[in-house]
């Protein structure tokens, strides 16, 4: 059977993100006149693009990229700004986003009572002349096993996509199964991969939250997929705890959480040339200071004192 694997899109860009693709200098409004506004500006957009592949960057695409290198497969990536695309679409770069707090969230520029699903809709409407562009997919391509690799807030924002599709059989998921608006009837496909275990201290490719649902899913297939002569869930499932059942689950640590100053102060404390990146930084903030913050969160304070 052939495979083909979803993911979504990254905020990192290898090209800047042009000025009249910020999402910050819509004009709020009504989710028709924003989808419109925005698509109007990608349509008129005229600097340079890459190919989507390319112009998304960072760990979790290297992970997807890792897999090429074993398994052939069609690539699709679930853009907030641009809809469902091919991984080979030329594309440009811009900040658009569904993660709430955002200074380009697309949400707070709509003006009326509609959520995330609704803006996906909308956005594929402008895009693909299609509401519900991976139902379509998935309908007419049944001899493929599609490969679901998001985060919370992606599979959120799809997760209307899931009704429409008539045979759910040929879907796996890979991400954080009881943290998203999923039915019960959907997450149902989730294969039973633990993320205490698999980011172990015998981990054999540990990891951020973030990239947790493409390095479990470059795992299945080059490592459970591979086992079976055809797609079985059941013994796809079986195969995990099998793995899983060896790896010894990671400490749980009950750190405290302390503010922004709090926080910029510690790390006054210490020298680039000692901890010259922010996660490694961090795994001693968090390992032997007990201190709780969030990755992302602590880069943005590392980069303000080191």
């Amino acid at each position: 059977m052939k495979i083909a694997i979803i993911t979504n899109c990254s905020k990192s860009k290898k090209q800047k993100a042009q000025q009249s693709l910020i999402a910050m200098n819509l004009k709020e409004d009504s989710i028709d006149q924003v989808s419109n506004e925005w698509s109007e500006k990608v349509k008129a957009s005229t600097c340079g693009t890459l190919a989507a592949r390319d112009q998304y960057v960072g760990r979790s695409f290297k992970e997807v990229k890792n897999i090429e290198q074993t398994k052939s497969f069609d690539w699709h990536i679930i853009s907030a700004g641009l809809g469902l695309i091919s991984s080979e679409k030329q594309i440009p770069s811009y900040d658009l986003t569904i993660t709430n707090g955002s200074p380009n969230s697309i949400i707070q520029k709509l003006n009326c009572d509609r959520g995330i699903c609704d803006w996906w809709e909308k956005i594929n409407e402008q895009f693909n002349h299609e509401n519900f562009p991976i139902a379509k997919l998935l309908n007419e391509n049944r001899d493929t096993l599609f490969l679901f690799a998001l985060t919370k807030s992606y599979f959120n924002l799809i997760s209307s996509e899931f009704s429409k599709i008539k045979d759910k059989s040929n879907i796996r998921l890979f991400g954080f199964r009881d943290s998203n608006n999923l039915v019960e009837s959907v997450k149902k496909y989730f294969l039973p991969y633990d993320p205490s275990k698999f980011d172990g201290p015998d981990s054999e490719n540990n990891g951020i939250k973030n990239d947790y649902p493409r390095r479990v899913m470059r795992h299945y297939v080059e490592h459970i997929l591979c086992q079976l002569k055809g797609p079985n869930f059941e013994q796809e499932s079986k195969l995990v705890e099998e793995y899983l059942s060896t790896k010894t689950p990671k400490k749980i640590l009950k750190n405290k959480k302390y503010t922004d100053a709090f926080i910029i102060e510690k790390i006054k404390d210490y020298k680039k040339e000692d901890y010259p990146t922010h996660r490694i930084l961090l795994k001693h903030f968090r390992h032997d200071l007990n201190i709780a913050c969030e990755d992302s969160r602590f880069k943005v304070l590392f980069h303000e004192v080191l």
